[in-house]
C-alpha cells in the first residue's frame, strides 16, 4: 500500500535534486569516466551553463603516518574492501573475485605453504558466502582468517600489520585503501590511470591490477622481493603525505 507513496515521494526527491543541480555554480561528484551515467546526467543539466566540475573526496589523516613494516612470522594480505563482485552491471562492484582467483594462482605458482602466508578478510558484503564458497574450491580457505567488522582504529592497525592490502579492482575508484598506502602498505588495486593519471599530471603509484594474472605477479614480487614492498610502500606513502600536507594548507 505504500509503494505508490514512496514512488511518488522518490520522483519528488529526483526532480528537487536535478533543479538543484541546475541552478548550482560548482557540481561535486566523481571524476569524469569513473561513472558514466551520471557524468551524462550532469552534462544533460548544465548544458550550455559555465560551472565548476569538482571531485573531492577524503578521509581522516590526522593520525595516519607511515609506520615501518611489522616483522611478520608470515607474510600478510589484507582485504578490506567488502564482497561484492557478482552483480556486474552495478558501477561499485569490487570485483573480489579477480582477487581471490589471482591470490589463489599465487600460491599454486609459488607453492606458498600456511607456514608463511596467511590472508585476512572481514565478513562484510552481500557476496560473502559466494567468495567463502570460491576460496573453498579453488583451495585457498586454510590460508584465510575471516575476522568481523571492526572499528576505524581497529581496522587501521590491522593494516599497519599487514604486508599488501586490496582495494576494489573493479572500476569504480579507490576507498579506504588511500589510508592503507599513506601508512606505507603496498596497494594492489584498479587505481584507474586512464581517469587519474591525467588529472594529476602523474603515474599514479598504486599496483595496478585489473585480472587475476596481474594480482598474481604483483603478490609474488612483493613476497619474494623484502626491498621492493618497502620501495612500493614508502613511494605510496609519500605521495599521499603530499595530499595530507595539501588538505591541512587548504
Amino acid at each position: 500500500m505504500l509503494k505508490p507513496l514512496l514512488r511518488f515521494k522518490y520522483k519528488l526527491v529526483i526532480k528537487q535534486h536535478r533543479a538543484g543541480i541546475v541552478r548550482a555554480d560548482a557540481v561535486n561528484y566523481f571524476p569524469k569516466g569513473i561513472n558514466p551515467a551520471g557524468d551524462a546526467i550532469i552534462d544533460e543539466l548544465k548544458a550550455g551553463t559555465i560551472y565548476k566540475r569538482l571531485a573531492l573526496r577524503g578521509f581522516p589523516f590526522d593520525n595516519i603516518r607511515y609506520q615501518p613494516f611489522y616483522k611478520n612470522d608470515k607474510f600478510t594480505i589484507l582485504n578490506f574492501t567488502r564482497f561484492f563482485f557478482r552483480d556486474t552491471h552495478r558501477i561499485d562492484n569490487k570485483r573480489n573475485d579477480i582477487m581471490i582467483a589471482g591470490i589463489a594462482d599465487f600460491i599454486r605458482s609459488n607453492k606458498v605453504s600456511t607456514d608463511s602466508l596467511q590472508i585476512v578478510f572481514i565478513e562484510k558484503g552481500v557476496d560473502v558466502a559466494d567468495a567463502k564458497k570460491m576460496c573453498d574450491e579453488l583451495g585457498i580457505s586454510e590460508f584465510i582468517k575471516w575476522k568481523k567488522q571492526m572499528t576505524v582504529s581497529e581496522l587501521n592497525a590491522l593494516i599497519a600489520g599487514s604486508d599488501v592490502a586490496f582495494d576494489q579492482l573493479g572500476n569504480q575508484w579507490l576507498g579506504y585503501g588511500i589510508v592503507a598506502m599513506s601508512l606505507g602498505r603496498p596497494v594492489i588495486a584498479n587505481g584507474r590511470p586512464e581517469v587519474f593519471d591525467p588529472l594529476t599530471g602523474e603515474k599514479s603509484p598504486v599496483c595496478n591490477a585489473t585480472t587475476a594474472k596481474e594480482v598474481s605477479d604483483w603478490l609474488s614480487l612483493l613476497y619474494h622481493n623484502e626491498n621492493k614492498k618497502i620501495e612500493i610502500g614508502k613511494h605510496q606513502a609519500h605521495t599521499y603525505k603530499n595530499t595530507m600536507d595539501l588538505d591541512k594548507t587548504h
